[in-house]
């Protein structure tokens, strides 16, 4: 699993998106809140911004892997995870 926030130091925002580009078959969960978190698969259009918008797609952490198990083992520990039904 891998992590990006903002709040985490700079460069989040282009870590995140080299990690969807490059694990495309992967998933994440977007924390809204710390009990409310929404799995996605990492082309979800709810990840698309137009060009030129100045939006950091780890405003909100990122939790990132290949094993959608282990993302809602990490989850069910924290609270409540919905499912997109955009991408999923």
């Amino acid at each position: 699993m891998e992590s990006f926030w903002d709040r985490d130091g700079e460069g989040q925002h282009d870590a995140f998106d080299a990690w969807r580009r490059e694990n495309s078959g992967g998933f994440v969960i977007n924390c809204r809140t710390a009990t409310d978190m929404w799995l996605h698969r990492p082309d979800c259009p709810h990840f698309k911004f137009r060009p030129g918008t100045k939006v950091s797609l780890a405003r909100n952490r990122k939790i990132c892997s290949l094993d959608r198990g282990q993302l809602e083992q990490w989850a069910k520990k924290r609270g409540t995870l919905k499912s997109c039904s955009g991408c999923l």
